[in-house]
């Protein structure tokens, strides 16, 4: 499977993972690192489903 990515609508760094399952758990944990910002799963692995889609 092809690799995923999106890039963080704060700050722009490209975020990348073998699926969007793990690129939600990428997301979330980049949101709080760099971000201070706190997420479940489910909601980071929507935001990056919207993300990808183009929403």
């Amino acid at each position: 499977m092809a690799e995923v990515s999106v890039k963080c609508p704060t700050c722009g760094m490209e975020l990348k993972a073998p699926n969007e399952e793990e690129l939600g758990k990428t997301f979330k944990a980049h949101t709080h690192e760099v971000h201070s910002m706190e997420m479940s799963e489910e909601e980071a692995t929507q935001k990056v489903k919207m993300m990808r889609s183009g929403m």
